[in-house]
């Protein structure tokens, strides 16, 4: 499993490559995504990471976060309708936006 490292402000802009990032992780064997500098990130992001999880899901890959609780990710998947204030569930990913992947075994994609 690859980490792969969220940092900054990221928005549409960013979406590919982020995408081909993920492809890549998810090509070798699953990704652990590393948010602790993470300073923004706005829908396009959020969605580019709900297609990152479907593939893996089909694939059978791990894909997660090392800290679902980041309050960045938090906040912009409260402010875009993923999850309630209080954690609870709005989508379907739901389980895929709380549950931390713990072991991060190679650097940066």
């Amino acid at each position: 499993m690859l980490r792969v490292v969220l940092e900054g402000e990221l928005g549409l802009r960013d979406a590919p490559e982020l995408a081909q990032s993920l492809a890549a992780a998810l090509g070798d064997g699953g990704a652990a995504l590393d948010l602790a500098s993470l300073r923004s990130v706005d829908g396009a992001i959020l969605q580019v990471l709900i297609a990152g999880h479907r593939t893996a899901a089909e694939t059978g890959v791990p894909f997660g976060f090392s800290d679902p609780e980041q309050p960045i990710l938090r906040s912009a998947l409260i402010g875009h309708g993923m999850i309630a204030p209080d954690g609870a569930a709005l989508t379907p990913e739901h389980d895929f936006w709380t549950r931390p992947v713990l072991h991060l075994e190679s650097e940066a994609a």
